[in-house]
C-alpha cells in the first residue's frame, strides 16, 4: 500500500513539473498572466478584380429585375448601364417590359416625349407602383403619355382635356388642327376633346419626364411667331432629333432578331411535326403491309381497301372501307408505336374468320331473289 502511495505521489510531481516548465510563475504575483494568443482562422483573400467590361457583357444578358439590382448596387455599375443594354434585356424577356418598350418606341419614334435616361428606361421596366403616387398598381407605361402612372393619376390631374368646341379653336381653327396633327404633340383625341399632360413634369431625380407639349403651349404654340421648330428649340428645349436614335436603332435591331429568332423556332417546330407526321405515316403502312401477308388471299385486297372520301384526315391514310376493319385498325392508326406483332396476328385471324364466315354461309350470294319481280331482277 505504501508502494502504491509512492508512485502516485511521483506521478503528481512529474506532473507538476511538466506544467511548470509550460507555465512558469512569475517574480512578480501581481503582474498579469500573458495574453492568450487568437485562434487562427482559414480566412481565404481572393485578390481577383473583374474588368468593368467584363460585367458589362454579363450585364446584358440579365434579365430586367436582376438588371435592376446589379445597377443599383453601387455607382460603377449605374455607370455601365446604357439604353441598348436594358431596351435588349427588356424585348427578350418580353411580358411588360416589353410593352412598355413598345409603347416608348411609338413616342420615340415621333419625337413627342423627353428622351429617357438609361436608368429611367431600367425603372419603367421594373416598375410595379405609380411613379407619381406610389399606390396605385401599373403594368406599363401610359399610351401617349410615356408616364409609368395609375388610372387615378391620370385622370384627377395628369391630363387635361383640350375641347374643340371653345370659341377660339372655331376661329382659327386650322392653325389649331396643324398643332394637334405635329407628330410631336402627344394627344389623346376622344370625340371633341383631346387628352394632354397638364404641366411639364420630371420625375424624383429631377429629369424631364413625359411628353414635351402640354396643355398651355397649345395656344402659345399657335401664337408662336417663329413657327413650331422654332417654339421646340428655343421656348421648349426639347431634345434634337438625334438623340432619339440611339433608343430607336436599338428597339429596331433587337425587336428584329428576337422576331428572327422567333421564325426559327416556328420553322423547327413546322418541321419537327412535319417529321413525326412522315415517320407515323411509315408504321402505319408498314403495320398494313404486315398485315396483308397475315390474311387469307380471297379476300386480301377487299379488307384493307381505302377510302380517301375525308378531306380531314390528319396523315391522309384513308379509312377502311369494311367498317369492322377499320374499327379494329383505328386505335393503331391514331397510334402506330403501340401495335405488337402478336396484336397484328390476332387482327388478321378475326379478320380472316369473318370474311370466311361470309363466304361459307353464301351471305354474298343473290339466289334468293326472283326473276319475276322488276325491282329484284334489277
Amino acid at each position: 500500500m505504501a508502494s502504491s502511495n509512492h508512485h502516485i505521489a511521483s506521478l503528481n510531481d512529474t506532473t507538476i513539473m511538466k506544467k511548470a516548465k509550460k507555465h512558469p510563475i512569475p517574480d512578480d504575483l501581481d503582474s498579469k498572466p500573458p495574453a492568450k494568443r487568437p485562434r487562427k482562422k482559414n480566412i481565404v483573400q481572393h485578390d481577383i478584380t473583374i474588368p468593368i467590361d467584363a460585367l458589362s457583357m454579363v450585364m446584358e444578358f440579365l434579365s430586367p429585375r436582376e438588371l435592376f439590382n446589379a445597377a443599383f448596387s453601387c455607382k460603377t455599375l449605374r455607370g455601365v448601364v446604357t439604353t441598348h443594354m436594358v431596351v435588349k434585356s427588356a424585348i427578350v424577356h418580353g411580358r411588360h417590359a416589353k410593352r412598355t418598350m413598345e409603347e416608348l418606341y411609338a413616342l420615340m419614334t415621333s419625337h413627342s416625349i423627353h428622351v429617357p435616361s438609361p436608368l429611367r428606361l431600367l425603372r419603367l421596366s421594373c416598375g410595379k407602383r405609380c411613379e407619381i403616387c406610389c399606390l396605385g398598381n401599373v403594368n406599363f407605361v401610359r399610351p401617349r403619355l410615356g408616364l409609368f402612372a395609375c388610372w387615378d393619376c391620370v385622370t384627377e390631374w395628369l391630363t387635361k382635356a383640350w375641347n374643340t368646341k371653345w370659341v377660339r379653336y372655331g376661329r382659327n381653327e386650322n392653325a389649331y388642327e396643324a398643332v394637334f396633327r405635329n407628330p410631336r404633340v402627344a394627344a389623346s383625341g376622344y370625340g371633341s376633346k383631346n387628352y394632354m399632360l397638364s404641366q411639364p413634369t420630371t420625375d424624383a431625380s429631377g429629369e424631364p419626364i413625359g411628353p414635351i407639349v402640354c396643355f398651355d403651349d397649345v395656344d402659345k404654340m399657335v401664337n408662336h411667331i417663329g413657327g413650331f421648330d422654332d417654339y421646340f428649340a428655343n421656348v421648349l428645349g426639347a431634345p434634337e432629333p438625334e438623340a432619339y436614335n440611339d433608343f430607336n436603332n436599338s428597339f429596331m435591331e433587337i425587336d428584329e432578331m428576337v422576331k428572327a429568332a422567333s421564325r426559327g423556332r416556328e420553322r423547327l417546330k413546322v418541321e419537327r411535326s412535319q417529321n413525326r407526321q412522315k415517320k407515323k405515316k411509315e408504321k402505319i403502312e408498314k403495320f398494313l403491309g404486315d398485315l396483308s401477308q397475315l390474311l387469307d388471299e380471297p379476300f386480301r385486297s377487299e379488307a384493307l381497301t381505302r377510302g380517301y372520301s375525308n378531306c380531314f384526315d390528319k396523315f391522309e391514310t384513308g379509312k377502311m372501307i369494311v367498317p369492322f376493319v377499320n374499327e379494329l385498325l383505328k386505335p393503331y392508326i391514331d397510334a402506330p408505336s403501340k401495335m405488337k406483332p402478336s396484336i397484328l396476328k390476332e387482327i388478321a385471324q378475326m379478320i380472316n374468320e369473318k370474311f370466311r364466315l361470309i363466304l361459307d354461309k353464301n351471305f354474298l350470294r343473290l339466289d334468293f331473289l326472283s326473276e319475276d319481280d322488276a325491282f329484284e331482277r334489277r
